[in-house]
């Protein structure tokens, strides 16, 4: 790891402070009492569909509580997971990007997600879910590792298990306000509970947040990201009897956000092994504007935006029937996304005075039904057991229109067209999902300190897909009302350029089914010491894909080994956690960007050969005294294809016609070797009334690509961000005034990066945040 110094001298004291077990546990004393203690108190998670301890689960798990990601001001799933280790999500032009230990799922609206979001059981398939906000929960589980048995067919690199806050058997309240001068964030957040009687409660939560940007467009002289966004959540809890428990809980979120996601051009005029400037770069030079090809936070795109709006339900009845328990969770979700994109960052334009080169749109409309009912024996005893079925039914219509105006295209399809047209495209993909699983497992405890756990899952899962590829001519920025696609003659003559196919799927339905068995195996030491082994077989299925190509995919399977150790010493004041794992996968669904000889990237979706994914992961807290504890989360990596011999070139390689580079050995995308963090949690008394708090953390990763090629273009370089808070109040947190600093350093860093049509050796990245400073004030009660 190449880190300044200063950088890891800080990183030697830091911990990020809601990022891992146990994390700042001192944070949520909830009295005076409590925050004297030095022990550290359970913590329960459900990442075996039952409540257990952490420290019994035989699964890698990372748990957040909600408290922490308020008080840390993490409002999204990409905000928290850069702070985790062998986790790494990001927005790409078309998907929200999201890996677990170097492996998930590509730059394809036609995949399903490798690591799977469940919010209160409900499922959430499709990536642009992940925009959805974090609000009121009690905690994030994040399970590493294939969670097949109890999570689903697709859910092969790991699972994200949000709980949400559930309505109090008392009358109680909490409200927080921040503001960033810096960028203009703010976020206002606020809950109560009431309790109607003693059967029956209700929660209602909202969030309402926003920014004014930390980028300058210089395009539209404004600063961006422009961020609004409204959460609300009504929740009702009803226990008749202490044999039947109802949860019922309803969702809304409205989010539109103008001048995001932006892109930053760099790397014009390119390297000189790329060969002379060309396409939108060379048009850059010539145009006599002063060149900005650096990364600095300014960019020039045509206005862009994100829309997106969801519903959620979910409705969860347990009855108790003595032996056991009857669990039934039902769900439906809904989303519709919007994403207007400028791919072409200079500030150049395109034929036919279109005021960008690529301007891109994509909307996608998603509904799910779901029905999960299992019946889980009592827990106690030589053998316990679960069984379930489970089906769901997703509705997809997404749609993409893509303007190829960087160059003169309708030249090759005259006279229809001549050079000064805009050339545009249309792809619709609707499809149709119907997921069928029954599944079990059974627990064996021979001794007391011994237990083995069994479990299978059968999955069938059908799909019937439509798709409908058009040329012709674009409007200034492509969508309805502004795409009128030309005669066959003229679509036939331009599908090539773009290497598309025109038509439906050679066979629009297909059918995947899978039988997969796990099997773990745990012994306790001590109550509080305990040692595991593990195997799981993992399946995804096939689909179609959302790109020009009109390919095909196939299933995609893994065998996961891991083996770990939990246990909490020293008087219960020390949490150590160790989990080694290897995981071999097979026909891995990838999507690459090509460029063409026309100057054009298709998305090329093929299933690899093979690849290895093997690693350590290392948690730890250490309460040292009541007011001082030390955390630490780090995890070594090496994924990387085992058997990839035709794979797609790197942007140098893609120069050379039909060039193929053969990735066997070479490292996966989104897997960096070393990730993690580390740091404390202190307070002091300020008076007998009231503490001040003092959370420094830094989180850390070294070097990986952000694709699937090892192009050392489309990497993010190692770094070191680091944050701290400082708060004032009394120790049980009635009320609390706090200062939040994030990436203090100002590291300048990219969530994705990705080659634009026809200028070799230019890309465009999407900037992460830099440095802000916010003032956070709560109440609770």
């Amino acid at each position: 790891m190449k880190f300044k110094s200063r950088a890891i001298a800080s990183s030697i004291l830091a911990i990020a402070y809601g990022a891992f077990p146990y994390a700042a546990m001192g944070q949520e004393s909830s009295s005076p009492d409590a925050a004297e203690s030095v022990e550290i108190p359970d913590i329960v998670v459900t990442a075996q569909k039952r409540e257990q301890r952490l420290q019994d689960v035989p699964v890698s798990v990372t748990v957040t509580s909600g408290a922490l990601l308020q008080q840390a001001n993490i409002n999204t799933l990409s905000d928290l997971s850069t702070r985790l280790p062998n986790v790494r999500m990001a927005a790409a032009p078309s998907v929200n990007l999201l890996f677990i230990r170097g492996v998930g799922s590509g730059v394809n609206t036609g995949f399903e997600q490798a690591v799977g979001t469940f919010v209160d059981g409900v499922y959430r398939g499709r990536s642009r879910s992940t925009n959805a906000g974090l609000f009121d929960l009690e905690r994030i589980e994040v399970l590493k590792g294939p969670q097949t048995t109890f999570f689903g067919n697709n859910v092969i690199a790991g699972a994200l298990n949000i709980i949400t806050r559930k309505p109090g058997s008392k009358f109680e309240y909490n409200a927080s306000a921040l503001y960033s001068p810096d960028d203009g964030e703010y976020a206002l957040e606020a809950g109560v509970s009431v309790p109607l009687s003693d059967k029956l409660s209700f929660r209602l939560a909202g969030k309402a947040l926003g920014m004014d940007g930390y980028l300058f467009n210089e395009t539209t002289q404004t600063k961006v990201p422009h961020q609004r966004g409204v959460l609300l959540r009504g929740s009702a809890l009803w226990e008749p009897t202490d044999r039947w428990r109802t949860d019922l809980r309803v969702d809304w979120g409205r989010q539109r956000n103008k001048g995001e996601p932006a892109t930053e051009g760099v790397n014009c005029p390119p390297d000189v092994d790329y060969g002379a400037p060309r396409g939108t770069c060379l048009a850059y030079i010539n145009s006599g504007q002063t060149i900005d090809d650096e990364f600095d936070y300014h960019i020039n795109n045509i206005p862009t935006k994100i829309e997106y709006d969801y519903v959620e339900v979910a409705l969860t009845n347990s009855l108790d029937v003595g032996d056991g328990t009857i669990s039934s969770v039902s769900g439906y979700f809904h989303h519709k996304a919007q994403n207007l994109n400028d791919l072409s960052p200079f500030p150049t334009g395109g034929v036919g005075g279109t005021p960008s080169g690529l301007p891109t749109r994509s909307n996608e409309k998603v509904s799910q039904y779901s029905q999960e009912l299992r019946f889980t024996s009592a827990q106690d005893g030589v053998l316990s057991y679960m069984f379930g079925g489970y089906y769901a039914r997703e509705e997809l219509r997404s749609s993409t229109y893509a303007g190829f105006y960087f160059a003169p295209f309708g030249a090759r399809a005259a006279p229809t067209y001549s050079a000064a047209t805009p050339i545009a495209f249309y792809l619709p993909l609707d499809q149709d999902t119907d997921t069928w699983s029954a599944f079990a497992s059974v627990t064996l405890r021979p001794t007391e300190n011994l237990q083995a756990d069994f479990g299978v899952r059968y999955t069938n899962v059908n799909k019937v897909a439509l798709r409908d590829l058009q040329f012709g001519q674009g409007g200034n920025i492509p969508g309805p009302g502004a795409f009128t696609a030309g005669p066959i003659a003229a679509q036939n003559a331009l599908a090539p350029l773009f290497g598309g196919l025109l038509g439906n799927f050679p066979d629009p339905t297909r059918t995947d089914d899978k039988l997969m068995p796990s099997v773990k195996v745990q012994y306790k030491f001590s109550p509080d010491v305990m040692v595991y082994a593990s195997y799981t077989l993992g399946f995804k299925a096939g689909g179609f894909s959302a790109t020009p190509t009109r390919d095909i995919f196939s299933p995609e399977g893994v065998d996961a080994y891991e083996i770990g150790a939990k246990g909490t010493f020293l008087d219960r004041r020390l949490f150590l956690s160790l989990a080694a794992f290897l995981s071999d996968y097979s026909d891995l669904q990838e999507t690459t960007q090509v460029p063409l000889s026309s100057g054009a990237i298709v998305a090329l979706v093929t299933n690899a050969a093979g690849a290895r994914a093997k690693g350590v992961e290392f948690s730890m807290n250490f309460r040292m005294s009541p007011r001082l504890s030390i955390n630490a989360d780090i995890a070594y990596l090496d994924a990387h294809y085992t058997n990839y011999s035709a794979a797609p070139c790197t942007i140098l390689g893609g120069l050379t016609p039909n060039c193929v580079q053969d990735m066997s050995g070479k490292k996966r995308g989104f897997s960096p070797k070393f990730s993690g963090n580390f740091g404390f949690t202190a307070s002091a008394p300020l008076t007998d009334e009231v503490e001040l708090r003092f959370n420094p953390s830094v989180y850390f990763t070294t070097k990986y690509f952000q694709s699937a090629t090892a192009d050392p273009l489309l990497s993010q370089k190692g770094y070191a961000k680091i944050d701290a808070r400082i708060g004032i109040g009394p120790a049980d947190q009635r009320w609390e005034i706090a200062v939040i600093g994030k990436n203090l350093a100002d590291k300048h860093t990219a969530a994705f990066r990705q080659p634009f049509g026809g200028t070799p050796g230019s890309i465009f990245l999407y900037p992460e945040r830099p440095r802000s400073i916010a003032i956070q004030a709560s109440i609770k009660y």
